[in-house]
């Protein structure tokens, strides 16, 4: 693992942000078995994932299969898969609970979801960024799943910072450079934040969350 002193600038709002995230989607890859399917291709998540099947609106990710996670009917039948990764995806959906119906259909009785979406982020793709959803959302849209576990990405502190640190992506250059002064000053002041978040009970600010649900077994 790269030590957190190590990373180059461009990677380091990533790792305030994501945090764990590759790790943990690999931890998960490494005990499941059978057919998977990957929402959203491409990039560090796709790579984590592994071997699996690619879906994705965009024909520019290289998808597998150019197809909206909304609407899979015609394309998977129902109970075709023993896992469903959906990494970073949920906020772009335009109709996440059809999204969630979708893939409750197209996996197998006890098959796994493995979903992670951001809390406090800044808007991204723009315009095509539709929700931030907050653990009890998730609940909610989850709530025909059984075994739903939900943990926080980050803690309270790296929440707090994260936005300052993505002003480096800012379309206008005093943010772009406010950003970099955070980022840079995020180096000495790293150690203190981590025991911040040590510190600091509250979950209620996070970057977002890691979700494994499972089809229950009585499911069609």
């Amino acid at each position: 693992m790269i030590p957190w002193w190590f990373y180059p600038v461009w990677r380091w709002s990533s790792h305030f942000s994501r945090g764990s995230l590759p790790a943990w989607a690999r931890r998960q890859r490494q005990s499941i078995h059978g057919k998977v399917l990957n929402v959203g291709a491409g990039g560090d998540l796709g790579d984590s994932v592994g071997h699996a099947l690619s879906i994705d609106i965009d024909p520019g990710r290289r998808p597998d299969i150019v197809a909206d996670v909304s609407n899979l009917q015609g394309l998977f039948a129902a109970n075709t898969f023993d896992a469903v990764f959906m990494l970073e995806v949920l906020e772009h959906v335009k109709n996440p609970r059809r999204a969630m119906a979708e893939v409750l259909r197209i996996l197998k009785p006890g098959g796994m979801l493995l979903l992670s979406t951001p809390f406090i982020f800044e808007i991204h793709d723009a315009p095509a960024d539709f929700w931030r959803f907050t653990r009890f959302g998730i609940s909610e849209l989850l709530r025909e799943f059984e075994m739903v576990q939900i943990e926080p990405r980050n803690g309270y502190c790296k929440a707090m910072y994260t936005p300052l640190i993505r002003l480096m992506y800012s379309k206008f250059i005093l943010d772009r450079f406010i950003g970099l002064t955070f980022t840079i000053l995020s180096v000495p002041l790293y150690p203190m934040i981590v025991i911040l978040d040590l510190i600091i009970s509250s979950d209620y600010a996070v970057t977002g969350y890691h979700v494994k649900a499972t089809k229950p077994m009585a499911s069609s």
